[in-house]
């Protein structure tokens, strides 16, 4: 992607408004309203993110994080390598008691250990070929924040994945 234009929408209830592009843009013309932005900021080697059974992002940059809210979910993985090798990297904590974290990718369990109260770097070896989808299972499943701490909070939550990410084997 070379070029990002920005056209003033308001955003959905409830969403905080996502603001102009810093760092990584350059702003090439404004005009009626938009904005056109060129993108300055290097490609990545590789994206990670929460998808399936995670809810929407929360936090900020250097600090963002998916609460799975089920106890099956899904985190996707693309790399610029045909054939890639390294780890698949995320901090993790869990909602109101310890939870089993194991993940699936082609085929392969790899149970990765507890997830305790306190958020904890865990490292995970995975291989694959250009883009990879992780099934995600933790047991217990989520669990109601309402009935656990009296609050309003209607969700039902499990496990936090903050900025998971893809290192490549050097």
């Amino acid at each position: 992607m070379r070029d990002v234009v920005l056209t003033p929408i308001p955003p959905w209830p409830g969403l905080p408004d996502p603001g102009r592009p810093t760092r990584g843009f350059a702003t090439v013309v404004e005009a009626d309203g938009r904005t056109v932005y060129r993108v300055t900021a290097p490609a990545a080697d590789s994206l990670a993110w929460p998808s399936l059974g995670f809810s929407l992002p929360e936090g900020g940059p250097g600090s963002e994080f998916a609460w799975m809210v089920s106890d099956t979910g899904e985190l996707d993985v693309l790399g610029r390598c045909a054939h890639c090798r390294g780890t698949l990297r995320f901090r993790a904590w869990s909602f109101a008691r310890p939870r089993r974290l194991v993940l699936t990718l082609g085929g392969h369990r790899v149970p990765v250990g507890t997830v305790g109260l306190t958020p904890r770097e865990f490292r995970v070896p995975i291989a694959f070929a250009h883009q990879a989808r992780i099934a995600v299972r933790v047991s217990p499943g989520p669990q109601s924040v309402r009935e656990t701490t009296g609050g309003t909070d209607p969700r039902s939550l499990a496990v936090a994945f903050e900025e998971p990410e893809f290192v490549p084997a050097p």
